[in-house]
């Protein structure tokens, strides 16, 4: 069954553990979290807004919101990396409020 990535689960119904596609992106992009010239404060709201943004509800506009200041705060391709890593483990909702 070919579903598109958008219908693909990212997390177990039933024990709500990141499958193993989720959980890798998770930990790819705080890695890459840990690389950019950010205070150590701002890098533990990174790592925390990701965290919100690949589990729905009510904190994901404001994960998106804070992603977006401190990944351009971040500057370089920042923005192009996570994109790559993250793309595929987000809904359409949260990509859209991310990169139009």
């Amino acid at each position: 069954m070919n579903l598109p990535m958008s219908e693909i689960p990212r997390y177990c119904h039933s024990c709500g553990s990141a499958y193993p596609r989720t959980g890798s992106a998770i930990a790819a992009a705080r890695e890459y979290v840990a690389e950019l010239e950010l205070s150590e404060s701002e890098q533990a709201q990174l790592t925390e807004s990701i965290d919100q943004l690949v589990t729905e509800g009510p904190r994901q506009g404001l994960a998106a919101d804070r992603f977006k200041r401190l990944v351009q705060k971040a500057g370089g391709k920042a923005g192009e990396v996570f994109k790559e890593i993250l793309v595929a483990v987000l809904s359409e909702a949260v990509k859209k409020a991310m990169w139009g």
